[in-house]
């Protein structure tokens, strides 16, 4: 019937206010094209009709960009099964939606922590080689200085 229904968590985790019954319920105008971070929309649109249009794979999942209520971006996965008829014709899709900004934003202060302490890895490794090198150099003229003494 081309309407979608979304449940309570697009109220509470992304701020969409509910209409009847705590329910928003969007026609296929674009509603939720429209919320879709541009950077990620032609992908996302194309692989999810993709496969409704498809007989194969009866289950569609994506990562994006999902424009909250306030104007900001939340990171979602955002996975549907569909339900086809005996044509193979999809008829409806299930879902859920599964907010990962903050997962997302952990995974990238972890690339970062490790990137800062490869860097500082590569320091003390180029530390390491300065500090042998003059070692060895200590011991190199050390043992020249007991040669010569020996001549002595």
């Amino acid at each position: 019937n081309g309407k979608v229904l979304w449940g309570e968590s697009i109220r509470t985790v992304l701020g969409y206010a509910a209409g009847e019954n705590g329910i928003v319920v969007a026609d296929n105008s674009g509603w939720w094209r429209d919320k879709i971070h541009p950077e990620d929309c032609e992908r996302v649109v194309k692989d999810l009709e993709v496969c409704v249009r498809g007989t194969g794979t009866a289950v569609w999942s994506s990562e994006y960009q999902f424009r909250r209520a306030d104007g900001t971006y939340a990171c979602v996965l955002d996975k549907g099964c569909i339900e086809r008829d005996k044509d193979g014709t999809a008829v409806r899709m299930v879902g859920s939606m599964l907010d990962i900004t903050q997962i997302k934003e952990q995974d990238r202060a972890i690339r970062k922590l490790n990137e800062e302490l490869q860097e500082r890895i590569a320091e003390l490794e180029k530390f390491e080689e300065v500090v042998v090198g003059r070692e060895l150099k200590m011991i190199k003229l050390e043992q020249e200085i007991r040669a010569l003494k020996s001549q002595l």
